[in-house]
């Protein structure tokens, strides 16, 4: 590139701007995770440095980023790589060279590095977005002052100062004392109210609590019965609700507390039993983040055993209670809203941990154009009982469904595991003569496929080593397992019954890393099919656009006159 540059034109200045995200808690970074961060930034800064040492630059710009000097969670790939920048810069000048390395805070023109609940998230912290003029204009600013690095960003001292301040302003914030009552003021508030006013007192807390988490000022009311993901929460805003909690009320609730009580008000009810019902010092010890069940798994999953895990859990599942007549499901999650397209019903994965959160992205993309809601199934939660066989399952799933629909017309989806239920439902509806509109199976494969032992410990591998990286790690719990287990156990001789529902199969374009270039996930039966970016686990997450922006074009170009339909359901 750089030879091709004509003479009468002589390259004069660098600006590198590359950036890619691939975040992970520390104990899940790999190889191939750093590989993908610090090539972009490190390696092409690298390479431009070398190839144009001798070009007579005016100026060599690295756009770097403010987390390689305050930190970030789960980025630890992402500071290494613009700290190197940053090292780079001040190299160049020691050789004599021009170099400058700005350590951009976040900007607020969209960049697909961060999305509305990341801006929303470093605001209430005290970083503010900066406009593109306020961008250029510090470029600028920047270039006129020459230090091989600076930190243009914004940031509200007001608020740092309630907080635990980066060390690269602790003297530029002034500390001052928190205005909020201590944490053993709220418990004993709570614990010394009359027993009618305790629910109350505990709903304007979480909801107080979760209305700051979102970004909102004082006057903002949470609705008590939305569920937290249709409220806009993912992974770091759920465990930041969690800490907050956790520290007002001196309670140790898990991380899978919001995941498991949908709504702000199931949440405050569970912290009224919490501090009724436990004596102080239980109340006050902690529950143990991984019971001997989950550590097991985790191991074997980290010697290439996790063929050998699933048999494991397949067992223990033996052991669960059980109901056999079909019986009442989780209540659904909505995650989104619209009327351009038929409403979808998803099922999760069954690989735990499974819940609506798995769509959390899915259906974030799809806000505005259609409805999402999400069937979690019985048995992942805490004293939930397991179907005893796939029958008893299924057909509370497809009362489930029907309930959930309103009546409107629907289409089932499913990812991973999830499509089997999806598919088998879908059968089990047109059975009873409400099959929904169309089946959508997320890069679905056929069980005796799926729970092959080569295949098993591939999609183990990827989920429990690779993909395990935000706050959902905490969520894993001996329910969870087991529920996998007793699910996949569920479906061992299972093969799909052909339908006269339309299927549109979402393949991912790129195999696991795990199961080796020539696997691609593939569905038996008659099907239209489209490709989308990712592998099995990332087009549900960091692809999750991409998934559901195609999901909504075929459901556009196969109901065109779903909009028409629904008015006259209506009327």
């Amino acid at each position: 590139m750089l030879a091709a540059i004509p003479a009468e034109y002589p390259l004069t200045a660098v600006v590198h701007c590359a950036g890619v995200l691939d975040d992970a808690m520390v104990e899940s970074l790999t190889p191939e995770r750093l590989d993908t961060v610090l090539g972009p930034k490190a390696d092409g800064a690298r390479h431009l440095h070398e190839l144009t040492r001798e070009s007579g630059l005016s100026a060599f710009v690295l756009f770097s980023s403010a987390a390689g000097v305050l930190g970030g969670p789960g980025q630890g790939n992402y500071a290494a790589a613009n700290a190197y920048l940053d090292a780079l810069a001040e190299h160049r000048r020691d050789l004599g060279l021009p170099a400058q390395s700005l350590a951009w805070g976040l900007w607020a023109p969209p960049s697909g590095l961060t999305g509305d609940v990341d801006r929303a998230r470093l605001a209430r912290n005290g970083l503010w977005a900066l406009s593109a003029e306020q961008g250029l204009a510090l470029f600028d600013a920047a270039l006129d002052a020459g230090d091989p690095v600076l930190v243009p960003m914004r940031f509200d001292p007001t608020v740092l100062g309630g907080r635990e301040v980066p060390a690269l302003l602790s003297e530029i914030v002034r500390r001052r004392g928190q205005s909020r009552p201590a944490p053993a003021g709220h418990r004993r508030r709570l614990r010394d109210a009359p027993a009618g006013d305790r629910e109350r007192l505990a709903l304007e807390l979480v909801s107080r609590l979760a209305s700051a988490v979102l970004g909102h000022d004082g006057s903002h009311e949470v609705a008590p019965d939305r569920g937290f993901l249709e409220l806009g929460f993912d992974s770091l805003t759920a465990m930041d609700l969690r800490n907050r909690l956790n520290a007002e009320t001196g309670l140790h609730l898990p991380a899978s507390t919001l995941f498991q009580h949908a709504s702000p008000r199931a949440l405050a009810e569970t912290v009224v039993r919490e501090l009724g019902t436990a004596d102080r010092q239980a109340a006050e010890r902690p529950e143990p983040a991984d019971d001997l069940l989950v550590s097991l798994f985790r191991t074997a999953n980290a010697g290439d055993r996790g063929a050998e895990a699933v048999g494991f859990l397949r067992t223990a599942a033996a052991f669960r209670a059980v109901f056999t007549e079909p019986g009442t499901a989780p209540e659904p999650v909505r995650l989104a809203e619209g009327d351009s397209a038929p409403q979808i019903i998803g099922f999760p994965s069954v690989v735990a941990p499974s819940g609506a959160h798995h769509y959390t992205r899915f259906g974030a993309a799809l806000r505005g154009l259609c409805d999402v809601t999400i069937q979690p199934f019985p048995g992942f939660a805490r004293g939930e009982a397991l179907p005893a066989t796939r029958d008893v399952a299924l057909r509370t799933l497809a009362a489930a469904v029907r309930t959930a629909s309103l009546g409107r017309p629907f289409v089932l989806a499913g990812h991973s595991a999830g499509g089997w239920f999806a598919h088998a439902t879908a059968s089990e509806l047109e059975r009873a003569g409400t099959p929904p509109l169309a089946v959508v199976l997320l890069d679905t494969y056929p069980p005796a496929e799926g729970v092959s032992q080569a295949m098993t410990t591939a999609l183990m591998t990827e989920a429990y080593a690779v993909r395990d990286n935000d706050s959902t790690r905490d969520l894993l719990t001996g329910e969870q397992l087991t529920a996998m287990g007793g699910y996949l156990r569920l479906f061992d001789d299972w093969e799909p019954e052909k339908t006269s529902v339309p299927t549109l199969f979402v393949r991912a374009s790129d195999p696991l890393p795990a199961a080796g270039p020539d696997w691609r996930a593939h569905w038996p039966l008659e099907h239209v099919e489209t490709t989308v970016p990712g592998h099995h686990f990332s087009l549900m997450e960091e692809h999750a656009e991409s998934t559901a922006l195609a999901v909504h074009e075929w459901l556009l170009a196969t109901y065109p006159d779903h909009r028409e339909t629904e008015a006259e359901e209506q009327i």
